[in-house]
């Protein structure tokens, strides 16, 4: 998923959706590992609105932040 900053925490820690070995070797994950612009997440999203690892990403480049780290607000 991303580097996450959890609340109270200064440091990100990498999160990790885990998949079925079928899912990681498909298509649809290859494109979401190069999937760096806001066009590419709009794909993704529309092939598969319910991927909240696409949401979160796709919300992010929506507001303008490029930032890899995710400040997480609440517990």
């Amino acid at each position: 998923m991303g580097m996450v900053i959890v609340k109270g925490k200064t440091q990100a820690l990498g999160v990790f959706e885990p998949l079925t070995e079928e899912h990681a070797q498909s298509d649809y994950i290859r494109r979401y590992l190069h999937a760096y612009t806001l066009a590419l997440f709009e794909e993704l999203y529309a092939e598969n609105p319910y991927d909240g690892c696409v949401e979160i990403h796709l919300e992010r480049l929506r507001q303008g932040t490029l930032s890899p780290e995710i400040a997480m607000t609440e517990k």
